[in-house]
């Protein structure tokens, strides 16, 4: 008996509510989304820019962003293998990665994987100096600079499994060959320790 008057009552209820004027199950009454803001994406004209457009990366997910500040291969002719990540010694050494580094293209592309198949994800860079980096891969460089930062990734990826680490990035930012007033990052080197 209880169940049938429940089962009254919720009949009652609907009919009540597809009833009402305006009522949140008119199918003719619009939903307002609430409008997203525009991203603003720093120009690339200080230094830090990069690292802002790095976690804006991450926060965004949108990988052409994170293509855009890396310096692509062929663009450069000091440099033409293009921007490098550099696994830690120790995860070569260990085995837990095949190779010291990754190239442009499959830094990018692991990065967009990454993002892809994240189900939770927070990335943190903490503040940092700038210093000349007068030679770059045994080249002289003008305008280079180089900074090491402390970081935290915690990610949860959608299969389940969750990684954190908590460790330095070492970032070299030199002129963008397409327009010498903007940066892009010409490598990033994993590092256990700060002072490298």
């Amino acid at each position: 008996m209880l169940i049938r008057k429940s089962l009254v009552a919720l009949i009652a209820a609907i009919f009540v509510l597809t009833s009402l004027p305006g009522c949140i199950l008119d199918p003719k009454e619009s939903v307002e989304e609430v409008p997203v803001e525009p991203v603003e994406w720093p120009d690339r004209t200080d230094r830090e820019d990069v690292i802002e457009i790095v976690l804006l990366v991450y926060e965004t997910e949108d990988i052409e962003k994170y293509k855009e500040v890396l310096l692509k291969p062929d663009s450069h002719d000091d440099y033409p293998e293009g921007f490098y990540w550099f696994h830690q010694i120790e995860d070569v050494r260990d085995d837990a990665v095949s190779e010291d580094y990754w190239g442009y293209t499959v830094d990018w592309q692991t990065t967009g994987m990454v993002l892809d198949h994240e189900a939770g994800l927070e990335l943190k860079i903490y503040p940092g100096t700038w210093e000349s980096e007068d030679d770059f891969r045994g080249i002289p460089c003008d305008d280079c600079w180089k900074t090491i930062r402390g970081y935290k990734i915690d990610i949860t990826l959608d299969d389940g499994r969750h990684f954190i680490s908590d460790y330095y990035v070492q970032f070299v930012i030199g002129p963008d060959p397409d327009n010498q007033n903007k940066y892009v990052i010409y490598a990033m080197r994993d590092l256990r320790e700060g002072a490298q």
